[in-house]
């Protein structure tokens, strides 16, 4: 039993890592998805514009749910070795 629960601990910590690698490589890569949006304003508008869209779009929804993971997990790691709650016939972790 205890060997199961370093073993979830070590997945749970690991996929919050790698869930805020990719919050960083967002982070890195939104100033350059701007600027090339921006100079595309200059070339055509509409494409431009459009684009900034979507790069805010990408980089918010990305964000936002990279950042729900990472909470989830961090709840589940905190619930770690509790009993498991009862709902309806099934237990629920």
């Amino acid at each position: 039993m205890a060997v199961d629960l370093v073993a979830k601990r070590a997945e749970l910590e690991r996929w919050i890592a790698g869930s805020a690698q990719v919050q960083r490589r967002i982070k890195r890569a939104l100033p350059i998805g701007v600027a090339v949006a921006i100079a595309a304003c200059f070339w055509r508008g509409a494409v431009g514009g459009s684009l900034l869209a979507m790069v805010l779009m990408f980089a918010g929804v990305g964000m936002w749910i990279t950042a729900a993971h990472i909470a989830d997990w961090r709840s589940k790691l905190a619930r770690l070795g509790e009993p498991p709650v009862v709902v309806g016939r099934r237990a629920r972790d």
